[in-house]
């Protein structure tokens, strides 16, 4: 997919002044081209293996800082890229990947994960480990103070036209010193996340309700996180 946009007049140009607001320039607003090329590979090998990849080039916006974007390292990278291998009931994937739960807990996430994916008639079962952030600097120790994640995701397709999921998982933050500026991390930012998802449809209706937990070490707050929806949908002719 290849994406070439030009706008005039569209993002406003504003100047942070001391005391913490924006000034407008005076030329007020800015005309800008940017542009973003995707291409998606997709392999699969005789005895079941697969790859995924896609990657994306020229992802800039061409505002007069663009023109040494060949000298930029990103100017090349991957959006995801792993390698799947079928056993059985059981496929082995691991690299970086896709992981979508729903559009209001998880989505459009691509960690580095390792997975084991199992499925039998209408159960689905996931286990994953994640490596968050491999802590790598000269104040800790080269081979610890990591950030990972541990988790599980089960569904059940009840019939036609129900199904339940949920997901949990383990954030272990062992960090003590942040990874760029080596200062001191305070607090624990280990804890547990998850939520529970169903949808289906009676009769001409459609319905849909999660409810989704995060600790509050895991948010930095005081309180842990609760969150919850229920939606209707009907399809009513073209409307």
């Amino acid at each position: 997919r290849v994406r070439y946009v030009g706008t005039s007049d569209y993002s406003r140009n504003l100047t942070a002044l001391p005391d913490g607001t924006f000034q407008e320039d005076k030329n007020g607003a800015s005309d800008e081209f940017n542009s973003r090329i995707r291409v998606k590979l997709d392999g699969k090998a005789a005895g079941g293996a697969f790859i995924k990849v896609r990657m994306r080039f020229d992802d800039f916006t061409w505002d007069g800082q663009g023109w040494d974007a060949h000298t930029n390292t990103k100017n090349v990278w991957a959006d995801y890229a792993y390698i799947g291998v079928p056993m059985g009931p059981v496929t082995f994937t691991g690299g970086r990947m896709p992981a979508d739960f729903s559009k209001f807990f998880s989505y459009d996430n691509r960690p580095t994960r390792v997975k084991l994916d199992w499925k039998a008639d209408n159960v689905r079962l996931i286990g994953f480990i994640d490596v968050k952030d491999e802590n790598v600097n000269v104040v800790d120790d080269w081979n610890d103070n990591d950030f990972m994640a541990y988790g599980l995701v089960g569904s059940v397709q009840v019939n036609d036209d129900w199904s339940v999921k949920a997901y949990a998982r383990y954030d272990d933050d062992q960090r003590e010193f942040d990874s760029d500026t080596l200062q001191p991390l305070t607090g624990d930012k280990s804890g547990f996340l998850g939520s529970i998802h169903t949808q289906g449809k009676a009769g001409t209706v459609g319905l849909e309700a999660e409810i989704a937990y995060k600790d509050k070490d895991v948010q930095g707050t005081v309180d842990d996180g609760w969150g919850w929806y229920v939606g209707a949908s009907m399809d009513m002719g073209a409307f």
